[in-house]
């Protein structure tokens, strides 16, 4: 989770660069608003929030323990990759009006 964490700082602080060099503001809205809503859609894809709960309950039973911790550890790696991005795409979003 740290690293993915340290990552989503990463893809954060290369936007904030890429924005500062260009002197547009809505560049860190634009690549931190894209890879913090891609990496958090696929979070829920993984963990499951996209279908019903009798198709969940199917799949909790036809699944292995290690392939269920397998998509909750990635499905936090991706939170925890969004988190950062979402957070500099929100506040850039505000100061750029």
């Amino acid at each position: 989770m740290k690293m993915a964490f340290l990552a989503g700082l990463a893809v954060c602080l290369v936007s904030i660069t890429a924005s500062l060099a260009t002197g547009d503001l809505m560049l860190v809205f634009r690549i931190s608003g894209t890879a913090g809503l891609g990496a958090g859609l696929l979070s829920a894809l993984f963990s499951g929030v996209f279908i019903s709960g009798d198709r969940l309950r199917g799949n909790h039973h036809s699944e292995t323990q290690e392939h269920r911790k397998a998509n909750h550890k990635t499905s936090n790696a991706l939170a925890f990759f969004a988190i950062p991005n979402l957070l500099a795409a929100g506040i850039s979003f505000f100061f750029a009006f």
